[in-house]
């Protein structure tokens, strides 16, 4: 797990991300093959972040079961999200 700074990026060969964004409103959650651009989305759609963490996982599924866990985790530890669209429902 990398801790990096707004402008701060992984290494480019890495792909089947998960990331956590802390912003001022709450963490929001992800996962992508390009983290790149999407970071560079998350940007202007999000402009009140400061740092973000990031795993290299082994595959797509991997980082889409890691993000979803991770959602539900910090969901039910009463954390602030700004989506928890890609959670699979379960009770705390």
């Amino acid at each position: 797990v990398l801790h990096l700074g707004r402008d701060e990026h992984p290494p480019m060969s890495w792909t089947s991300l998960v990331y956590v964004l802390l912003t001022i409103r709450g963490a929001y959650v992800g996962e992508t093959d390009r983290l790149k651009e999407r970071m560079r989305t998350h940007r202007q759609q999000k402009p009140h972040f400061d740092t973000y963490f990031v795993a290299r996982l082994q595959n797509k599924s991997r980082a889409r079961e890691m993000e979803s866990s991770i959602i539900r985790d910090l969901a039910c530890e009463a954390v602030p999200m700004l989506s928890t669209y890609d959670a699979v429902h379960t009770v705390c």
